[in-house]
């Protein structure tokens, strides 16, 4: 996914990635299905990293990072997310909590399929084991031990002992599950806006009858406080970038049907701008393919293959394996037996999806990420680092305690201002100060320019604190120290001497939400990637003495 120095912290890049909502159309899902796939967002999701992509920071210097992971959804996964949260009653943590544990950690990770797979693996590789050192004294002792050692980190003297590795080494089968369930565990919260969508994807087919209609609809659905996005105050909606991709099905014609998508797509940019494209999908055994494979063997005269296809890869498999709670498809249909994930995407396909990605990425979705810093950078920083900015933040801290001490116990739970923290929702409104300077330090974030989230993110902490708004605090503390982490140098992140334990616990955030543990889990993978995991020693012993015990216990500790 990453190459060089920052492929140790590419646990960043899966878990705060940008995040697209999906917008698709019924004949989209319909021709993703033939594929065995539930949907658009499951046919990108093995080609979400998209490599070495140039990006401009708050100061207007270039870099280059070395990865950027777009994590896709659907927006029928968010529009559930917010009716979970507009029903909740005060208890969304438990659930969130219970949620996790039964359907995605119990039931997709350590099920009866995965447990007999790990097992059979680890029977391989002990065999192995003990074929090439038959004269090994207790060669199950040794690996039984190191596989203890692999993520024990608080018992110094394992550390201090003879027992050596070149580190670092590789984690179990069942920790490596979890962790990943883990990370792509991003529902919507109010005070993270990294859970919130970036872009969105609206997806038609030219299947449709009336697809420039189609893309109406669904238009109106992704718009500005559109139907397609959940009905809450801190929600912001506008901000959104809406992408517009027409999906053609390569047909039994001798062109394939392309040249009348293609008079399509210009249609739907006179429409709707520049932010279009066009993907071509299931062209595999098609007349057109072979005419194109021919034509293109024809213009390489030194090319003396035969009419054999190219060699299929199966993309999907390894994400899709374990895939209980979301059944793709009906495996007892008489049409899926005996297909595979991606049974008509050629590789062709596969190749114009990556470029689609690629020129979605670098064309559209990272100029609009930099308009947004650089526009809230103006109006917000600018002013926060001004007088003006002090007085204000001074004023509002006084006339606020001062309203609220005024005011009745039934009233005081009441926010001042349409922009003030609501102490009831615990949320700021979407156009409040402190709303958009989280989602400037986000945005920040995700560009690499970490110097500056932390600023922001500092800023956030400050004036949530001064609002008792502790799960803003407390998140920005986070961010906070991750920054930290990202900002030392090669030379500083293995002699680092801080205890990450001030930034994950403190009396406010809520040490036993799924949530927190993430982000321990976050903070433990990038302490090892540095080669100095023992900084995060304190903060294991303290998470496993929360609700998560048991499973820290065993696959951590």
């Amino acid at each position: 996914m990453t190459t060089g120095e920052d492929n140790r912290f590419s646990i960043v890049e899966a878990s705060f990635g940008p995040r697209i909502v999906i917008f698709e159309s019924q004949d989209v899902v319909e021709a993703c299905r033939r594929n065995g796939l539930e949907g658009f967002s499951s046919l990108v999701r093995p080609f979400e990293y998209i490599d070495r992509v140039s990006v401009r920071h708050s100061n207007y210097s270039t870099t280059v990072k070395d990865s950027l992971r777009l994590s896709f959804f659907s927006a029928g996964k968010l529009s559930e997310e917010g009716k979970k949260i507009l029903d909740s009653d005060g208890q969304r943590e438990r659930h969130d909590q219970d949620g996790w544990i039964k359907d995605s950690l119990i039931q997709n990770v350590f099920n009866r399929k995965s447990i007999d797979r790990w097992n059979s693996n680890m029977r391989a590789i002990s065999s192995e084991h003990l074929t090439s050192n038959p004269t090994s004294p207790s060669a199950n002792q040794q690996t039984s031990f190191k596989l203890k050692r692999e993520n024990e980190w608080i018992g110094s003297e394992l550390l201090s002992s003879d027992y050596t590795e070149e580190y670092p080494r590789p984690s179990t089968p069942w920790y490596n599950g979890f962790l990943s369930s883990l990370i792509e565990h991003r529902p919507l919260v109010q005070f993270d806006s990294t859970s919130h969508p970036i872009a969105a994807l609206v997806v038609v087919s030219t299947n449709h009858p009336e697809p420039l209609n189609e893309f109406a609809k669904l238009y109106e659905a992704s718009g500005k406080d559109g139907s397609g996005w959940p009905s809450l105050d801190w929600f912001e909606s506008g901000k959104i970038l809406r992408y517009y991709l027409l999906v053609h099905e390569i047909n039994e014609e001798p062109d394939g049907g392309r040249p009348a998508a293609i008079d399509l797509l210009e249609s739907l940019k006179r429409a709707y701008g520049l932010n279009c494209g066009l993907f071509c999908m299931n062209s595999e055994n098609t007349d057109w393919l072979k005419a194109k494979r021919s034509l293109e063997r024809d213009r390489d005269p030194g090319n003396v293959r035969s009419d054999d296809q190219p060699k299929k890869f199966d993309y999907w498999f390894k994400f899709n394996q374990n895939n209980q709670q979301h059944q793709l498809v009906d495996l007892n249909d008489e049409d899926v037996i005996g297909k595979r994930f991606g049974e008509f995407i050629s590789e062709e396909d596969v190749l114009s999806l990556r470029l689609l990605l690629r020129e979605f990425t670098l064309q559209s979705l990272i100029p609009h990420i930099e308009r947004c810093v650089q526009q809230w950078n103006e109006t917000l920083a600018a002013s926060r680092k001004g007088i003006t900015g002090r007085l204000f933040s001074v004023g509002r801290k006084y006339f606020s305690k001062a309203s609220a001490a005024g005011s009745g116990s039934s009233t005081s739970l009441i926010p001042q201002s349409p922009t003030a923290y609501n102490p009831i929702t615990q949320s700021y409104p979407h156009q409040s100060q402190e709303a958009q300077t989280r989602r400037l330090a986000d945005y920040s974030f995700m560009l690499g320019d970490y110097k500056f989230a932390s600023q922001m993110y500092d800023y956030v902490r400050k004036d949530a604190r001064d609002d008792k708004a502790w799960s803003y605090c407390s998140s920005a503390i986070q961010m906070i120290g991750i920054c930290t982490l990202l900002q030392s140098s090669s030379n500083q992140r293995s002699k680092l001497n801080v205890d990450l334990q001030s930034y994950l616990f403190d009396h406010l955030s809520i040490a036993s939400s799924v949530g927190h543990l993430r982000m321990v889990m976050i903070y433990y993978e990038m302490s090892k990637a540095i080669g100095n995991p023992q900084l995060m020693s304190s903060s294991l012993i303290r998470a496993s003495k929360t609700v998560h015990s048991f499973i820290l216990t065993y696959l951590v500790v």
